[in-house]
């Protein structure tokens, strides 16, 4: 059977993605009975697209897979929705 490796995640970000070479590395806050901090990478465009549109508190829902490295857990982004900016009125 093949292993299932994979999450989703909603939550904001606390700043700008920090660009190393093709790798993005984002920080996702999120608040679920307790405040939770998850790092999050994106590769290529997606991590350019990332870089370009998310500022601290922005929204975001994360479809990737769970990996190791040296520190620790991260989550490897496959498609990133942002939420929109601002509140719609009711």
């Amino acid at each position: 059977m093949k292993l299932l490796n994979s999450i989703i995640l909603e939550g904001d970000a606390t700043g700008k993605p920090l660009a190393t070479g093709d790798e993005h590395l984002i920080t996702v806050f999120t608040l679920n009975h307790r405040e939770e901090y998850y790092r999050v990478k994106s590769l290529g465009r997606l991590g350019q697209t990332c870089v370009e549109v998310l500022d601290a508190g922005r929204g975001m829902r994360i479809v990737g897979s769970i990996h190791v490295d040296d520190n620790g857990p991260y989550i490897l982004a496959e498609h990133v929705e942002f939420k929109p900016e601002g509140r719609v009125k009711e």
